[in-house]
């Protein structure tokens, strides 16, 4: 059957999210300026998944880039420019 999968990050407020195993933020990297959580709790959008049969690579994608926003990246870097999941590029 359907679920609801959702997803909150408590007590993150002035954090900054690093992406990778190198000690640069890729939101420095990326925009040129450190971008910090602004808010706490941070509550993302929930997501429907119709079966629990399907890829959770897929599935829970609006999850996953939702979290690479909120570190200042324009899109989550486990997906290639056609909506592939292509696994960790740290």
């Amino acid at each position: 059957g359907r679920v609801s999968v959702a997803a909150s990050a408590l007590g993150i407020r002035d954090y900054v999210i690093s992406f990778g195993a190198d000690s640069l933020p890729s939101a420095l990297a990326f925009t040129g300026h450190n971008t910090t959580i602004g808010r706490d709790p941070v509550l993302f959008n929930p997501v429907v998944v119709d079966s629990m049969r399907e890829d959770p690579a897929i599935a829970l994608r609006p999850i996953i880039e939702q979290v690479s926003r909120a570190g200042g990246l324009s899109s989550a870097r486990c997906y290639d420019a056609e909506g592939n999941y292509v696994g960790y590029r740290g």
